[in-house]
């Protein structure tokens, strides 16, 4: 945020320099939401298969 906030400060930047560089962001924030949505999805689906007393059938990865 304060990197957001600082680009209005900056006297030496044109407005489409600004523009560009909150667009950058914009785009940077939109991405990661993306991201965690589908990540959401995938548990909501997850907790979908799930029963009662079943354990859910997930596939062990082993982490290098």
């Amino acid at each position: 945020m304060k990197k957001l906030l600082a680009l209005w400060e900056i006297d030496d930047r044109t407005p489409e320099e600004v523009r560009k560089s909150a667009m950058r962001h914009v785009w940077a924030l939109e991405a990661k939401a993306h991201a965690m949505r589908s990540i959401g999805q995938a548990l909501r689906d997850l907790a979908d298969t799930i029963e009662a007393q079943d354990r859910p059938k997930v596939p062990r990865f082993e982490v290098a």
